[in-house]
């Protein structure tokens, strides 16, 4: 199936279409990864000579929308960052919304009696004007930072994605981990939108969106990894307090059973600004994380499509196409009582990184980490300075 590439001018208010690359692009590669969604777009651009220059001097900045056959949804979209002249014409790379959280600085004087979800739609609104006004998708973590005052951010404010990754940090007393993406949003007409934020808090109720088998994967994937090499039994905040702006500490987390299972391994995590409450919250989310072998999955589905928990088949780039969601390995256990629905955290994990390899029409899959090194959970869950 294709992959139909164009090109629109930068105004997400009013876009203008301005050409169709299909014919002309090399297949395409896309990143798609929590916190935030497709990250990157890239692909080579055939011209000879004078248009490759031409694109290269005209079109830095622009949108890039890629569609699939079914013309509703884009399977990806970014603006292009740099153009390389290449042998073959140009090589593009484009960065998805996700990227435009960083364009303003936030240096609003939030109260503190507000929730983490009104306060991030509120600098989504103020500060990532490429963001659709439409926040239903925006869960509500309940979560108040329950403290008298203002927090002013900084001396000099914080992006918008910085600031998000830190709320979702202090998940809320169900210790459930948040995620924030972007999708794009269905297009009127021949016209792109304006992306649609989404934060979720995390399920463990055996939900799956997707599902494979290991005969999707080949017969020398690997499909599973337990480590222990970023583990921990004990968690240490150390910490700014908004309300206070004093330096402060949380109290150790312990998992005595960790312990003895392994063995002692303390850890101190810095929150920078916080809230005694998202402190403590983000040690025990922490803490429950790492006090266990840490999954290491990230396997490459080489199968021609993918499967939806209906059974219906669709490309391999849908679960980018669909802003990711949980996948279930069905044989990963030789077992029949295990072809349920029920919850079994071996084998169903949310998907934290998808890139679509056009070349070899793969889709390579990371779930519950960012990428295969456990220490990327420590940068998935925020760990700011600011």
């Amino acid at each position: 199936m294709t992959l139909y590439t164009y090109l629109y001018n930068n105004d997400v208010n009013s876009p203008t279409y301005e050409k169709d690359l299909t014919r002309d692009v090399g297949p395409l590669r896309i990143l798609w990864e929590i916190p935030g969604g497709v990250q990157a777009i890239e692909f080579e651009y055939g011209a000879n000579a004078q248009n490759a220059y031409d694109f290269y001097s005209d079109n830095i900045g622009k949108r890039i929308i890629v569609l699939d056959k079914f013309l509703d949804r884009p399977v990806a979209e970014g603006w292009i960052y740099g153009i390389t002249i290449s042998p073959a014409g140009c090589r593009i790379l484009c960065r998805g919304p996700w990227f435009r959280h960083f364009d303003e600085i936030d240096d609003t004087a939030y109260s503190l009696n507000q929730t983490s979800s009104a306060i991030i739609k509120s600098s989504l609104t103020n500060h990532v004007p490429v963001i659709s006004s439409d926040q239903s998708h925006i869960q509500e973590t309940s979560f108040t930072l329950q403290a008298d005052g203002t927090w002013h951010l900084s001396d000099y404010g914080l992006y918008p994605g910085d600031l998000i990754v830190k709320l979702a940090a202090m998940s809320n007393s169900d210790l459930n981990q948040w995620n924030y993406w972007v999708q794009s949003d269905m297009m009127d007409g021949v016209m792109p939108q304006k992306p649609l934020a989404y934060f979720e808090e995390q399920v463990n109720d055996g939900t799956f969106h997707w599902q494979i088998t290991k005969a999707d994967i080949g017969g020398n994937g690997i499909t599973m990894e337990r480590s222990i090499e970023d583990f921990a039994s004990a968690v240490l905040v150390l910490y700014r307090d908004i309300a206070g702006n004093e330096q402060s500490l949380t109290t150790w987390a312990t998992n005595t059973d960790a312990a003895n299972t392994f063995w002692t391994r303390e850890i101190i995590l810095s929150g920078g600004q916080m809230v005694p409450d998202g402190a403590e919250q983000y040690r025990d989310l922490t803490l429950d994380k790492l006090s266990s072998p840490t999954l290491r999955r990230a396997f490459v589905i080489s199968s021609r499509r993918i499967m939806d928990n209906n059974g219906a088949l669709w490309p391999l780039w849908y679960p980018i196409k669909n802003g990711g969601g949980y996948l279930r390995v069905n044989d990963l256990y030789p077992s029949a009582e295990l072809l349920d629905l029920s919850l079994d955290s071996k084998r169903i994990g949310q998907i934290m990184t998808a890139e679509y390899d056009g070349a070899n029409h793969t889709l390579r899959v990371s779930l519950d980490m960012t990428d295969d090194r456990a220490d990327a959970l420590i940068a998935q869950m925020g760990v700011l300075n600011a």
